[in-house]
């Protein structure tokens, strides 16, 4: 996923930098992502309910892409939020 400069949006940069970054020191804008996702009808409706940690994984993915594999992700996930919400 792309993130642009909030202050600069010409200044387009990926997740990872997005993230290490945090904040542009030459303009003082923070990172956006360019496009924001929907989660799908079939990952809401579906049938059992998705648990809340796959609905994280699902969000996570949307703006992290390719760039942390979803293996990765998936124990990212469940190390940050590894109890059940109803």
């Amino acid at each position: 996923m792309i993130f642009y400069d909030i202050n600069d949006k010409n200044i387009q940069v990926s997740f990872k930098d997005a993230v290490l970054t945090g904040i542009n020191t030459k303009t003082g804008g923070v990172f956006m992502p360019l496009e924001v996702g929907k989660i799908s009808p079939s990952m809401i409706y579906r049938n059992p309910p998705p648990s809340f940690r796959d609905i994280v994984f699902e969000i996570a993915r949307m703006f992290c892409g390719a760039e942390i594999p979803d293996d990765d992700l998936m124990q990212i996930t469940a190390q940050f939020y590894p109890y059940r919400i109803p």
